[in-house]
């Protein structure tokens, strides 16, 4: 079980439409082949993917970073404000 991915779900599902996500992304980070699915990134990749999805990046912020982190903050807004024809995708 993934809790971020289910918790995410969950608040598309209720009509969410803002999302602050602080960490890692996938997308900035270079993840080894063979590793597990989930390695290496702040949150799944079923999170992660789910929020491209069902939200558009609509701001990015540099963060204060340990030693080879790299971290930021981003704001998502939902890609419709209609929860019946959101693409849930967490199944």
């Amino acid at each position: 079980m993934l809790w971020d991915a289910d918790c995410l779900n969950e608040y598309i599902k209720s009509g969410g439409k803002t999302v602050v996500f602080v960490g890692e992304r996938e997308e900035n980070i270079q993840v080894l082949p063979g590793c597990p699915p989930d390695c290496g990134i702040a949150a799944s990749r079923r999170f992660q993917t789910m929020l491209k999805e069902n939200f558009d990046k609509v701001e990015c912020h540099k963060i204060p970073n340990w030693y080879l982190y790299q971290d930021d903050a981003t704001i998502w807004m939902r890609k419709t404000t209609d929860p019946d024809t959101a693409s849930i995708t967490a199944q």
